[in-house]
């Protein structure tokens, strides 16, 4: 597997908040594509390192849930304890 270029990673921070949408959440819950959710992985990584703030709306929260839910078949306790542990270990927020 190759990894991302860290270097694209090493730049000015010039914003303390980002919007983050279901399918960034999906790829690194579902972890089909290992390359991808490494990606997704190293951004969140990036952000607690830079404090940058990662905001989730209602909405992109509810399409997740649909989307585990409905095509892969998760119940709805595990969606909720991936979402909740996700939450609690990154910079993730929900948005006002």
């Amino acid at each position: 597997m190759n990894r991302p270029n860290a270097s694209r990673l090493k730049t000015l921070q010039i914003v303390d908040e980002a919007i983050v949408d279901a399918n960034v959440l999906l790829r690194l819950l579902v972890d089909e594509s290992p390359e991808i959710a490494l990606r997704v992985s190293m951004i969140l990584d990036a952000a607690s390192e830079r404090d940058i703030t990662l905001l989730v709306s209602a909405l992109t929260f509810a399409e997740v849930v649909y989307v585990l839910e409905s095509v892969y078949k998760w119940d709805r306790d595990t969606i909720a304890d991936k979402l909740s542990e996700l939450i609690e270990t990154s910079e993730l927020e929900r948005a006002a």
